[in-house]
């Protein structure tokens, strides 16, 4: 089985204003915002990563009680971060 590895897309244009990550699609001319645990996967995204890999640094990083909930919140996130253009999915 392959597994996905994601990677932020490297066109994009991000800045850091005051925690929040502000990111500019230059080619659509949309943006977007992120804070809390959603910039910081982002900012682990620089590299190519694994699913699990995310989760293990969320887990690693935030107070997560509850692994099951980690890993659907992760997995959606990932998935709207798919849709809507601002990642690369590249098989391992």
């Amino acid at each position: 089985m392959t597994q996905t590895l994601y990677q932020r897309r490297p066109d994009l244009v991000a800045a850091d204003m005051d925690g929040e990550r502000v990111m500019l699609d230059v080619q659509s001319g949309r943006y977007f915002s992120l804070r809390g645990v959603g910039a910081f996967i982002w900012d682990a995204i620089e590299s190519p990563k694994s699913q699990q890999a995310i989760i293990d640094e969320i887990s690693e990083t935030f107070d997560t009680s509850n692994a099951g909930n980690v890993r659907g919140d992760v997995a959606q996130f990932l998935n709207q971060l798919e849709e809507n253009g601002m990642v690369q999915c590249v098989p391992a």
